[in-house]
């Protein structure tokens, strides 16, 4: 036997060694190589003598003095002791199994590591779902009467068991319209209330009937919630500003006003709605639950009080108070589809008392949601070109930038666009950008409600919903045009006394008929000498002008004399007759063709 060299761990084992017993590497393919060779005999067979010494007492081998000259050497391959020895204790089986050994100490702790880091993953995994904030359920909303509070102010109560802050979504209607209520929720109560003017003479209580329809979560936010706030106050005469002397002469309401228009900034960026109240040291009430776009951390809104004339020299102060945020879902333009665009219609006012005409500018963007049929959407709207000057302060979308939150009914939103009361002598153009949606939740399984399914089963429950919507939509229309040609036969019926609310007529002089056929306007009604009212003669100029008669027919009314009798006009729709007396003044009398 000869010793070679182990090319893996540089150590001397034996030639017959089919594996290395130090390092376990496979030696087949070098036995036979002479170039490993040692050729020392000597030291082969003290190896061997010495390897054969180190197995005898795990061999159970007897080994006498006397018979230990006998014992084989491992050089030959056909020794008794090579023959005879179990395999388990063979020198290659000895070796294989000090292999195996080392590959169990090296794979151990590779599980043990594994095991570790899959007991860490599943830790952490089990934090974050622990936690990780839980949808907010609300089972229910309940809602009570109306009450009247104190002075102006009537109340609705609205109780819910779920104690964390929350807003309920409630429709509130009267008669044939709707709108939603926006009511923060704290400690399972909130209030929806109704500020009427000082000087109203209505001390009936609210007609609107609410209903719960959902909520929305969020957080609550105070004072520090805000970066800051700039606040601008106007005040004056409302009937003066839009020249409205005539009525002002006739009415009894107190036409003061006082304005506070705030400009917010957040210290985030964030984009959604805000709900805030408002406090002011002229009213004891406070203004609640009124909502604010906030568009990438900044908001524009505004609150207007009619007072008593006494209140003209008192200090107006007021308080911004915020609630609660909700924040908004971002939305692309392939979520929704442009079904109208905004193109403004103009309406041009009469000459008033002051002989100034003015302009309103209006309009309706249509859109169609894709993935929500319900919420609400945020848009901002910029004036982007036209003349800015207007003849009041108390509408807010006279702004050159304002911001809006419009309710989606059956996956419809409508921005209604406009600049009111307007000096403008040529057409504004206004662009209209879509910032968020907020998708308010159902009750008690705390999901937004109305979503689109993305997998095929909803799917196939999406088209049904989508024919059955359809179908619904195609309901609607039938019933708006329904609606519309009752509207337009009682617009019709109603022609003379909707005349007769606008000229702002008192029943002394002006008469309408109960089935509306004619209208009557008499400056002497009681036949009193030497009589003929001045407002009448206003009445009977406003009408003509309301009803498309030229200035010329009532200065020819003005030159009437007894002895011409009845003289008479006509238009493409409307006849009119009048007759002129001394003693009965002037009779006009407009009829239908």
């Amino acid at each position: 036997m000869a010793l070679i060299v182990c090319p893996e761990c540089n150590k001397q084992i034996s030639d017959r060694s089919k594996v290395c017993i130090h390092c376990g590497f496979p030696l087949d393919s070098l036995v036979n190589n002479p170039a490993q060779k040692v050729e020392d005999d000597e030291a082969d067979n003290n190896y061997s003598n010495q390897f054969y010494a180190g197995q005898v007492g795990k061999l159970n081998v007897p080994t006498p003095a006397t018979q230990q000259s006998e014992i084989p050497s491992f050089n030959s391959p056909t020794s008794a002791v090579s023959t005879n020895v179990p395999e388990a204790y063979t020198e290659t089986a000895f070796v294989q199994n000090e292999s195996a050994i080392n590959k169990k100490k090296k794979i151990l702790p590779i599980i043990i590591i594994s095991a570790i880091i899959v007991l860490l993953i599943g830790v952490a995994i089990g934090a974050v779902i622990f936690l990780m904030p839980k949808p907010m359920t609300v089972e229910k909303v309940e809602i009570g009467e109306w009450t009247k509070n104190y002075d102006k102010e009537y109340g609705m109560s609205v109780t819910s068991e779920q104690k964390q802050p929350f807003v309920a979504l409630i429709e509130m209607s009267s008669g044939d319209d709707t709108y939603e209520k926006y009511v923060y929720m704290e400690n399972g109560e909130g209030e929806i209330t109704e500020l009427r003017s000082k000087t109203s003479e209505n001390d009936e209580l609210p007609d609107e009937t609410a209903r719960a329809i959902g909520f929305y979560e969020g957080k609550a936010v105070g004072d520090g919630y805000l970066k800051s706030i700039h606040t601008e106050y106007k005040s004056g005469y409302y009937m003066d500003e839009m020249g409205w002397t005539t009525l002002k002469r006739s009415s009894s309401y107190s036409d003061l006003y006082k304005m506070a228009i705030f400009t917010v900034e957040t210290h985030d960026t964030q984009t959604g709605l805000l709900i805030y109240d408002v406090s002011t040291n002229l009213n004891k009430s406070i203004d609640k639950n009124r909502i604010m776009p906030i568009i990438k951390g900044k908001g524009l809104g505004d609150i207007l009080y009619f007072l008593e004339d006494d209140d003209w020299d008192k200090n107006f102060d007021v308080k911004f108070i915020p609630r609660f945020f909700i924040a908004a879902d971002d939305i692309d333009s392939d979520q929704y589809e442009i079904l109208t665009n905004l193109n403004l219609d103009s309406e041009e006012t009469t000459v008033n008392d002051n002989s100034i005409k003015t302009k309103k500018w209006y309009g309706t963007e249509k859109l169609s949601l894709k993935n929500n049929t319900s919420g609400l959407l945020l848009y901002k709207v910029t004036r982007t070109s036209g003349d800015p000057v207007v003849r009041s302060w108390m509408f807010e979308n006279d702004y050159q930038e304002w911001y809006g939150a419009e309710q989606a009914k059956n996956k419809v939103v409508n921005i209604y666009v406009g600049q009111n009361f307007s000096l403008l002598t040529e057409k504004p153009e206004f662009e209209i950008n879509i910032v968020g949606y907020l998708n308010y939740n159902d009750f008690g399984s705390g999901k937004a409600v109305l979503k689109e399914n993305e997998n095929d089963l909803g799917g196939l429950f999406g088209s049904l919903e989508n024919e059955a919507q359809k179908q619904k939509e195609e309901e609607e229309s039938k019933e708006r045009e329904a609606s519309e040609l009752k509207k337009k036969e009682e617009e019709e019926k109603n022609y003379f006394k909707n005349i007769k609310s606008k000229i702002g007529a008192d029943s002394t002089y002006c008469k309408v008929a109960d089935d509306g056929s004619y209208m009557e306007i008499d400056t002497n009604p009681y036949d009193l000498d030497d009589f003929s009212s001045y407002s009448a003669l206003e009445y009977i100029e406003k009408a003509n002008e309301e009803m498309g008669f030229s200035e010329s027919l009532y200065k020819s009314m003005l030159r009437t004399r007894a002895l011409d009798g009845t003289q008479t006009e006509e238009s493409d729709k409307i006849k009119v007759r009048w007759t002129y007396h001394p003693d009965n003044g002037m009779e006009v009398i407009y009829s239908k063709k």
